[in-house]
C-alpha cells in the first residue's frame, strides 16, 4: 500500500510541475498556496480515480498506460484554464 500511495504521489507532484509552468509567472505564492491543495482535491483526484482506481472511465474501456490522460490532460486544460482566467501580470 506505501508503494501505491508513493507512486499516485509521484504522479500528483508531476501534475503540479505542469500546471506551475503556466502559473508561476500569474499568481503570487499565496494564491498558489491555496490553489495547489484544492485543484489536487476537486480536479486531479477524481480524474485519476476514475481511471486508474476501477472507476467509471476505467468500466467504459479507457486505457491509460503512461499517465497521458490524467496527468497530461488534467494539467494541460487546467494551466490554459486558469491562465485564461488569470490574464497576463
Amino acid at each position: 500500500m506505501a508503494s501505491m500511495v508513493w507512486f499516485q504521489c509521484v504522479f500528483a507532484a508531476i501534475a503540479l510541475i505542469l500546471l506551475a509552468g503556466s502559473l508561476l509567472g500569474r499568481m503570487n505564492i499565496k494564491a498558489w498556496m491555496a490553489f495547489v491543495p484544492l485543484w489536487l482535491t476537486f480536479s486531479y483526484t477524481v480524474g485519476a480515480f476514475s481511471l486508474w482506481g476501477g472507476g467509471f472511465l476505467f468500466h467504459w474501456g479507457v486505457m491509460d498506460y503512461s499517465g497521458g490522460y490524467v496527468i497530461h490532460l488534467s494539467s494541460g486544460v487546467a494551466g490554459f484554464t486558469a491562465a485564461y482566467w488569470l490574464r497576463p501580470k
